[in-house]
């Protein structure tokens, strides 16, 4: 009797063992594809910034140019306008 249990033992402990392998091995796919995710994510993100400075320069120069032409009365490139006194 005392051996089947030494045995019956063993047995619960490899399966232990067996279910701990197999739950680090799931653990580390599901952190490789999280960190794929992650990662596309980043790329996303960093493009979406590019374009959102790119849309603010081009509106920041946009508006400059209204300003100028509102309040000094020429374009942003310098030039007086035909109306506008020297």
């Amino acid at each position: 009797m005392r051996e089947t249990r030494i045995e019956s033992y063993r047995v619960l402990e490899q399966k232990r063992i067996e279910a701990m392998g197999e739950r680090q091995h799931r653990i580390g796919i599901v952190k490789n594809e999280i960190g794929n995710i992650i990662e596309e994510q980043r790329g996303i993100i960093q493009a979406q910034a590019e374009e959102a400075r790119i849309t603010l320069e081009s509106e920041a120069r946009r508006v400059a140019a209204n300003v100028s032409a509102q309040i000094l009365g020429r374009s942003s490139g310098g030039t007086p306008q035909a109306n506008a006194p020297i």
